[in-house]
């Protein structure tokens, strides 16, 4: 293992490598990347999953795994790599849906006690009747559907919250991650704002400047530590085009890949 001396030198140069928020000829292809690209992109940002992947640089696999359940990743990756998901496999555990079977013909199988998490539900299906009858299956996955929206009601109900539905936009998240950027090279809210929104910002006072970024940057700081999981649920890519963000490839973290 590193000591901690170590791993501080290795996120300083990590830092130094990956886009400043300024420079947009780091930014480019945006308009191109999937939902979980962009949910990648969002983690390799995360401050502790980066200071995370330093710590276990040379560790055991075991302990890289640990750090991958920490962050939602089906399997553990240096935020330093590049995306390239592999053709029909995920890089986010939240991409997976857990299951339980029985296919042994003849032996009944006990589980053991499955912990269900807030905001999960547990769903038996029966492919026995699918044997006798396909159409049986397509029954099942309705009244599941059904079931799941009527759970989702009672949840959101119980956190006193509407279920959100989001227009999520290329240029916004593009924004976002160049406040990341601009985060972790130690510029101020100011700095940000200014870098940012240059013209918006002319001739403002440093209350009005601020405000310019308070909530934008609020929702990065958000999808860099929560919301990327979500993410990688969606299907497709964000609307719009990369407007004002640049002409040329890399906006990844490290100089390793974008």
């Amino acid at each position: 293992m590193k000591n901690v001396s170590a791993i501080k030198s290795e996120t300083q140069k990590a830092r130094v490598s990956r886009p400043d928020g300024v420079d947009l000829t780091r930014y480019k292809g945006l308009k191109n990347w999937s939902y979980r690209r962009w949910a990648w992109e969002f983690l390799r940002r995360n401050e502790e999953f980066i200071e995370a992947c330093g710590r276990v640089e040379h560790a055991t696999d075991d302990e890289k795994q640990i750090v991958a359940d920490t962050f939602g990743l089906s399997k553990f990756k240096r935020f330093k790599d590049k995306y390239r998901a592999p053709k029909n496999k995920t890089i986010f555990s939240t991409d997976e849906i857990g299951s339980w079977s029985n296919l042994n013909k003849d032996i009944n199988r006990k589980l053991k006690p499955i912990k269900i998490q807030p905001g999960q539900v547990l769903i038996r299906f029966d492919l026995a009747s699918a044997i006798v009858d396909k159409k049986a299956l397509e029954k099942q996955l309705q009244l599941a559907e059904k079931r799941l929206r009527q759970r989702l009601i009672s949840y959101a109900s119980e956190l006193k919250i509407t279920p959100a539905s989001h227009n999520h936009k290329i240029v916004t998240f593009g924004i976002y991650l160049r406040i990341l950027d601009l985060l972790a090279d130690k510029k101020t809210d100011i700095e940000c704002a200014q870098a940012i929104f240059p013209k918006e910002t002319q001739g403002k006072d440093s209350n009005e400047v601020r405000l310019q970024i308070k909530n934008r940057k609020t929702q990065a700081l958000s999808y860099a530590n929560i919301k990327y999981r979500f993410l990688a649920l969606l299907e497709g890519k964000p609307k719009g085009k990369e407007v004002s963000l640049g002409e040329t490839s890399d906006i990844s973290p490290s100089t390793t890949g974008k």
